[in-house]
C-alpha cells in the first residue's frame, strides 16, 4: 500500500509541475483549442475517443495473445512500426478518414509496446519487488503520458501539426535499439529459465 501511495504521490506532484512549469504553453494550447470551431472541437474528440475505444477494445485481445505465446516481447517491433506509422497517418492527413485510420492505427499500436513490457516485468520479477516495479512503470507512463501532450501541443503550435506528428513517428525510430535488447534479454531470460 505504502508504493501505492508514493505512485499517486508522486503522479499528482508531476501534474503540478507541469502546470506549473508550463503556464504560459498551458495557455496557448487551450487558447487555441478555444479559438476553433465548435465542430471542429467535437470531430477532434470524436477522434480521440475512436483512438481510446480501438486501443481498450485491442487490449483484452493482445492480453489474451500474450498468455497463449510464450515470448511477451514478439509483438514489440511490429506495434512500435504501426505507431509510427498512426503517426505518419496523421502527420500526412487531408481528411477525416485518414486523421481517423492514423489515430485507430497508434491506438492500437500502443497497447502492443505497453502490455507487453508489464506483462514482461511480471514475469521476471521477483514477487516482493511486484508493486516497486510496477509503481515505477507507472511513474515513467505518467510522465510520458504528461510530457508529451504538453510538448507536443507547444511544438505543434511553433511548427505545426504536420511537422510534429511526422517528428514523432521518427523518434520512434530511437525505440528500437531498445526494443531489441529487451528481445535479445527475453530470449536469454526464457533459455535460463527452462533449465532451471
Amino acid at each position: 500500500m505504502h508504493e501505492l501511495l508514493v505512485a499517486l504521490g508522486l503522479a499528482i506532484a508531476i501534474e503540478g509541475m507541469l502546470y506549473a512549469l508550463f503556464p504560459d504553453g498551458m495557455r496557448r494550447a487551450l487558447a487555441a483549442v478555444m479559438a476553433q470551431p465548435p465542430s471542429t472541437v467535437r470531430t477532434a474528440g470524436l477522434v480521440m475517443a475512436a483512438m481510446m475505444a480501438s486501443s481498450s477494445a485491442l487490449a483484452f485481445l493482445i492480453g489474451r495473445a500474450l498468455d497463449r505465446i510464450d515470448r511477451r516481447t514478439v509483438l514489440l517491433l511490429p506495434s512500435i512500426a504501426g505507431l509510427a506509422a498512426g503517426f505518419v497517418l496523421l502527420g500526412l492527413a487531408h481528411s477525416l478518414t485518414m486523421t481517423l485510420a492514423g489515430a485507430v492505427l497508434a491506438g492500437i499500436s500502443f497497447n502492443g509496446i505497453t502490455l507487453p513490457l508489464l506483462a514482461l516485468l511480471g514475469d521476471i520479477t521477483r514477487p516482493e519487488r511486484y508493486g516497486r516495479a510496477v509503481a515505477t512503470y507507472q511513474i515513467f507512463g505518467d510522465i510520458g503520458g504528461s510530457l508529451g501532450p504538453i510538448l507536443g501541443l507547444e511544438a505543434g503550435l511553433h511548427f505545426g501539426l504536420t511537422v510534429t506528428y511526422l517528428a514523432v513517428a521518427g523518434l520512434l525510430a530511437l525505440s528500437v535499439p531498445p526494443a531489441l535488447w529487451v528481445l535479445r534479454h527475453e530470449t536469454a531470460f526464457r533459455r535460463t529459465d527452462q533449465l532451471q
